[in-house]
């Protein structure tokens, strides 16, 4: 996905209104720190699976995971834009089992 076509997403009514309804459902509250028994205030809908990978997912509700800056912040190697040690938990934990399908792909 070019940089012009994820601004252009970002900023759609299509994701103002996702990010909403992940953000209310999660009562705004971080779901990472959640995990800890802490309550901070969710303010960023993180894709599990990034965008930049995985477009065709970026408005699947399974994918998107209500998060604090600093949580959000931690998912990310913001120099390297590739997904930290906790980003690939958080991949790993929200994504599908796969398809009977794609196991046989695997073997």
């Amino acid at each position: 996905m070019t940089q012009s076509a994820r601004d252009e997403f970002y900023t759609s009514v299509q994701w103002k209104a996702l990010r909403a309804s992940v953000l209310r459902s999660s009562k705004y509250q971080c779901q990472n720190c959640a995990r800890y028994g802490r309550g901070r205030d969710a303010t960023t809908v993180h894709h599990a699976n990034p965008i930049e990978e995985r477009p065709d997912l970026r408005t699947a509700r399974w994918n998107l995971v209500a998060l604090c800056d600093e949580c959000h912040n931690a998912m990310h190697d913001r120099t390297t834009h590739k997904l930290t040690a906790l980003g690939e938990r958080w991949r790993a934990r929200v994504s599908p089992p796969p398809s009977k399908a794609e196991k046989q792909l695997w073997e």
